[in-house]
């Protein structure tokens, strides 16, 4: 099997159609972006000269995308390994920052809709929790998020960017290293990994506040720390892409997997390309394109008969179609393709120019407010340090007892871990 660390170099020298958006770090030049998975969750390496990070996006609308937290049972596996455990992961990223060595994830997880014992909100994280459809919701360490039955999925972190702005560091978050931050985009529509390479030469790592617009400048709006030093890791299509500074992986308590269902479901979209307001009246020399909500094109083509009539098979999922003709107004309609249907998605088209706008509506849910914290739970600020330990590394213990396990797990390996 061809590695994606065979695939980089050859992918680096294409010249590409479409790139993530570039980011800027310490100052230094734009991020060079190439794309090393494609389709519903597409990873990416960004190399900068302050150093590497990956990016995965899931298009949560996608019938193929599943999430999936690590459940209580499966605590302290590596990356890898953990993925073997799960059916078509496609990629793995740490879920949380944790107690060691019991491997207690801190603030509330729920892993494959079971929540983890003892873990609950402290008022000092955010909690970026999914149902089984994938709709998420980023609470603000403000509130307190008690565990609900709706929720799938859930995971805990400090804040590193909120309504589209970077949270200041704090403490040791100031401080360069590997870190992992996972996210929404403002319609709940795409879900953002981001892993930033530290601890190594070339690539000193990122603050806390860095990672957060290193998540925006990937389509987050929302996002939280979920790793952190040597225990910061990706995993993508069967290959580990991105590990500690000495190139191996650390146990984690959860980790979080982006799944590709591979249900090869599909279903029929059609309709006619018809004048509006004239019911009986078609344009059958229209052009059609259908394409993702995200704007990625899946089929184009034309109508099949003299009414007008197109179809087209494509997976489950929701689609805009855009129709054109000369003389018209470009129109479009958002449509819903779902399992076992087959969908009606006309479109008509008024004389005239310019073109219609159609805006898939955002992916919320309605549930809480939930109480709010009590000044002795920290504060939307609080980064990294809130909480457990040094906050995310997955090295913090409480107790002199534990510290020789910290020493052990930290230090030994040669570089300091957290």
């Amino acid at each position: 099997m061809t590695t994606l660390a065979m695939l980089y170099p050859m992918l680096r020298m294409l010249v590409l159609g479409a790139c993530l958006p570039s980011v800027c770090l310490h100052g230094v030049a734009q991020a060079q972006c190439v794309e090393v998975s494609t389709g519903s969750i597409a990873t990416s390496r960004c190399d900068m000269a302050g150093g590497v990070h990956w990016i995965v996006r899931a298009d949560l609308v996608a019938g193929d995308v599943g999430l999936r937290v690590g459940r209580s049972a499966e605590r302290g596996e590596l990356a890898d390994a953990w993925a073997a455990m799960v059916p078509g992961a496609s990629a793995v990223v740490q879920a949380g920052e944790f107690v060691f060595p019991a491997f207690e994830p801190a603030g509330l997880t729920v892993g494959d809709g079971e929540a983890w014992p003892g873990t609950a909100d402290d008022g000092a994280r955010s909690v970026l929790a999914f149902d089984d459809r994938n709709v998420g919701i980023v609470v603000p360490p403000e509130q307190v998020v008690p565990y609900e039955a709706w929720m799938a999925q859930a995971l805990s972190g400090a804040p590193v960017l909120r309504a589209g702005v970077p949270v200041g560091c704090v403490g040791r978050g100031c401080e360069p290293t590997s870190r992992t931050a996972v996210g929404l985009s403002e319609d709940g529509r795409m879900l953002v990994a981001v892993v930033a390479e530290g601890d190594r030469e070339g690539s000193p790592g990122v603050s806390t506040e860095e990672l957060g617009a290193l998540a925006r400048d990937a389509g987050a709006h929302d996002a939280v720390a979920t790793g952190e030093g040597g225990t910061s890791a990706l995993w993508s299509e069967g290959e580990v892409v991105s590990a500690s500074s000495d190139g191996a992986l650390r146990p984690a308590a959860a980790h979080l997997a982006l799944v590709d269902r591979a249900t090869g479901e599909s279903t029929k979209i059609q309709g006619v390309v018809g004048i509006e307001g004239r019911p009986d009246e078609h344009l059958p020399d229209s052009r059609l394109v259908v394409e993702r909500t995200d704007g990625r094109v899946v089929a184009r083509g034309a109508p099949v008969t003299a009414g007008a009539y197109w179809e087209f098979t494509v997976p489950i999922g929701e689609y805009i179609v855009r129709a054109a003709h000369p003389g018209y107004r470009r129109g479009c309609k958002l449509c819903a393709a779902p399992i076992g249907e087959e969908v009606w998605c006309s479109v008509f088209l008024s004389e005239g120019e310019g073109e219609e706008t159609c805006v898939a509506p955002p992916r919320t849910l309605e549930v809480g407010p939930w109480p709010t914290a009590g000044t002795d739970a920290g504060g939307a600020d609080a980064g990294v340090d809130a909480g457990v330990g040094d906050g995310g590394g997955g090295c913090a213990a409480g107790g002199v007892g534990a510290f020789w396990w910290v020493m052990l797990a930290c230090v030994l390996p040669g570089r300091r871990r957290r």
